[in-house]
């Protein structure tokens, strides 16, 4: 069967995982029982979990991403890109991107701009990468091919290992939760964890002070902040601003109240932000555009 990106990663020896610095912290070893596939595996070794983690910079790409999400994503993911290929140019990064577009992003009318993507990828190209923006924070490194697993076994074994005390199957569900999270470009939060996990807000709260430096790196590193109100705000502004392109060309004019409707927000919400720079570039665009 074709693989068209695996094909281009191939060709242009794109680069999309790098371990940064070694293990540290005490080793376990990770054994359990699951079925996959047609093999069943009884107390076997499936990964090892180091208690000091290692850090790595991922470009694999979350294919669950919303539309409202693939901006922050994309840019991200030039940000990852360029830092781990930093002998291929703009155009090679930006192939990839585009071809990951048209097989997953280009669905049902909906087309990514781009213009938009080549712009986010010459911006990237255009500063200096800060490890911190990029960087995660793992500490379970998966034996051999358990690494291809789906993530609900992988999920499945983390929160079984170990599970000798009520204190440490909460440690583990809260971390197996955490694992899987930090695969996707969610911002996480006590109610994710808690919501992942199947853990009480109050059980997560208990415990997720001694993840909080992992959570803010994830959130640094996807979202480009640690604030959850920052978070929404800018998720907020983006929704806008697309909101606003997508209705250049189609009619003259532009309220603040068809955009709290058509974007489910309060007009309350679209009045304190309405005066940020990006919405005010893209009003002016809007205004000045020929119709």
């Amino acid at each position: 069967m074709s693989n068209p990106i695996g094909d281009y990663i191939e060709s242009h020896r794109l680069m999309l995982y790098r371990e940064i610095d070694g293990l540290s912290g005490d080793k376990t070893e990770v054994i359990g029982n699951i079925t996959w596939g047609v093999d069943v595996y009884t107390d076997h070794l499936f990964a090892y979990r180091y208690d000091g983690g290692y850090r790595v910079v991922s470009a694999y790409i979350n294919r669950k991403a919303g539309v409202h999400a693939l901006s922050r994503m994309f840019y991200q993911l030039a940000l990852k890109l360029k830092y781990l290929n930093e002998d291929k140019g703009i155009d090679v990064v930006f192939g990839y991107m585009d071809l990951y577009c048209k097989e997953y992003v280009d669905r049902d009318g909906f087309e990514f701009s781009r213009e938009k993507l080549y712009d986010m990828v010459e911006s990237a190209y255009n500063v200096d990468v800060r490890l911190a923006e990029i960087v995660e924070l793992r500490k379970y490194r998966w034996v051999g091919k358990f690494a291809l697993m789906p993530m609900k076994l992988k999920q499945s074994i983390i929160m079984t290992h170990n599970n000798k005390t009520k204190t440490e199957e909460n440690i583990r569900a809260i971390e197996a939760a955490l694992e899987m999270l930090k695969d996707t470009d969610m911002f996480i939060t006590k109610e994710t964890l808690a919501q992942e996990s199947k853990l009480s807000f109050d059980v997560v709260t208990r415990y997720v002070s001694i993840y909080r430096d992992e959570i803010n790196t994830h959130n640094l590193s996807v979202a480009g902040t640690d604030n959850f109100k920052q978070y929404v705000r800018d998720q907020n502004i983006s929704r806008i601003v697309d909101a606003i392109e997508a209705t250049q060309g189609l009619q003259d004019k532009l309220s603040k109240t068809d955009l709290a409707d058509e974007l489910e927000l309060s007009r309350m919400t679209i009045h304190r932000l309405w005066k940020d720079q990006r919405i005010q570039n893209v009003m002016q665009t809007f205004n000045t555009k020929e119709r």
